[in-house]
């Protein structure tokens, strides 16, 4: 997430099983998947 201008560094925990459930949801919806889910969906895509 980009903030004032400098990136701002995340850390997310999270099962397998989490991991894979939000993966397999986001690449049914979008082609920028990995993007959607680690920087929220911006509607640009």
């Amino acid at each position: 997430m980009e903030v004032g201008g400098e990136l701002e560094e995340k850390v997310v925990d999270f099962t397998m099983q989490e991991g894979l459930k939000l993966l397999i949801n986001a690449s049914l919806q979008s082609k920028t998947a990995l993007t959607d889910i680690f920087l929220g969906n911006t509607g640009q895509a």
